[in-house]
């Protein structure tokens, strides 16, 4: 199968007239991903497409529900490319004006290249709409969900089903004999929020210990770590146990997480809620529950980060294909519609508020927001 898909993508593989000025010449974004990973990931024709769609990496557990309501809703637009790898690297994708794929052990070891570029782009991360800002690729984006973090463990561990305290949490987690599953930091935009849990669980455990609660939890840098005191949880599991090899780094995509949990290679992982809700309501999978993480930060907020992810998507107007604009208005208004909210709401994602689906935060110096329909 995977073989077959390669070679057609190869073959589609032409170069798209491209407006940005800001994209980085001198090569395309170069991803090595699990071969699964690409069947799973990448859907419908990126050549004829009337929409592009990259979306965030975890929208794959009801993107075929949007998709097929969307299309109920226009019939006119028919043919939809869609991508649900992690924000971070379709961010690299994009301002790469292209990417260049080889999966492992693959029946095509010579991988392929794809140079469209998405009209809609979805990410958890602010920062990842502010470098396409400033790339001078967006104007505008918009809040259209929220969700929250959660351990997925086998069904018959003692803690599935169970709220752990954040002491219970933290001596879970840096424990040197459990082994976990964890995002890279890098390029997967939910790993940003699980950092910044281990952060705020730290400071909540160890409130008097000044270099604890100094850390700062927007520096994303591993490499920075080993600087953090020893009694981080960002430092322990990142840093520590990856040296251990109690922690393992996901290659692509946090999807590899049930993965390492069935194979035995690790006994949990954090995830989105919606993944574990996924594998046992979509997929009809029993052999795989959640552990909650409960407590609040120093900031009366849930450890969990349900009231800190948002779920934030644009118009990529300075890199989308021109005759497509219509099409992306569309699935932005789609995603605010309650038809959509229904959906995501089914699957365990949190609704937005009626003031964030009123219209989407704009870069153009103003601090109003902008209905959609403005772009």
């Amino acid at each position: 199968m995977f073989k077959q898909m390669a070679y057609y993508l190869s073959c589609v593989a032409v170069t798209l007239s491209c407006t940005a000025n800001a994209l980085a010449a001198g090569g395309f974004y170069k991803l090595t991903v699990p071969e699964t990973e690409v069947v799973g990931q990448f859907h419908g024709d990126p050549i004829k497409a009337e929409l592009r769609l990259f979306m965030a990496g975890n929208q794959f557990v009801m993107m075929d529900q949007l998709v097929q309501a969307f299309k109920q809703q226009h019939p006119e637009i028919s043919d939809i490319f869609y991508v649900t790898i992690p924000p971070g690297k379709e961010l690299k994708w994009i301002l790469a004006g292209g990417i260049e794929i080889h999966a492992e052990n693959s029946l095509a070891p010579d991988g392929f290249e794809l140079s469209v570029l998405p009209d809609v782009y979805t990410t958890v991360n602010k920062g990842h709409m502010d470098q396409l800002a400033e790339a001078g690729l967006i104007t505008q984006y918009y809040t259209y969900a929220h969700n929250r973090l959660a351990l997925m463990v086998d069904a018959n561990d003692p803690l599935a089903g169970q709220t752990l305290s954040p002491q219970a949490f933290y001596d879970l987690m840096t424990d040197p004999l459990v082994t976990i599953s964890e995002p890279d930091i890098l390029t997967q935009g939910i790993e940003r929020h699980i950092w910044q849990m281990y952060t705020d669980t730290s400071k909540v455990l160890f409130p008097d210990d000044a270099s604890i609660q100094a850390l700062d939890p927007k520096m994303f840098d591993p490499a920075q770590l080993a600087n953090d005191p020893v009694n981080s949880m960002r430092r322990i599991v990142y840093h520590d146990k990856v040296k251990q090899g109690k922690t393992i780094l996901t290659s692509i995509h946090h999807l590899e997480t049930p993965a390492y949990l069935r194979a035995g290679g690790a006994r949990l992982g954090p995830v989105w809620i919606t993944e574990v809700l996924y594998q046992q309501n979509r997929l009809g999978k029993t052999d795989l529950a959640a552990a909650y993480i409960g407590g609040v930060g120093a900031d009366g907020k849930s450890l969990d980060r349900r009231e800190k992810v948002n779920y934030l998507a644009t118009i990529v107007e300075g890199a989308m294909d021109p005759s497509h604009k219509q099409a992306a208005l569309a699935w932005l208004e789609f995603l605010c519609s309650q038809t959509a909210q229904d959906i995501l709401e089914n699957v365990g994602f949190i609704p937005a508020s009626a003031d964030e689906l009123s219209g989407p935060y704009s870069y153009d110096g103003s601090v109003s927001k902008h209905r959609i329909g403005t772009y």
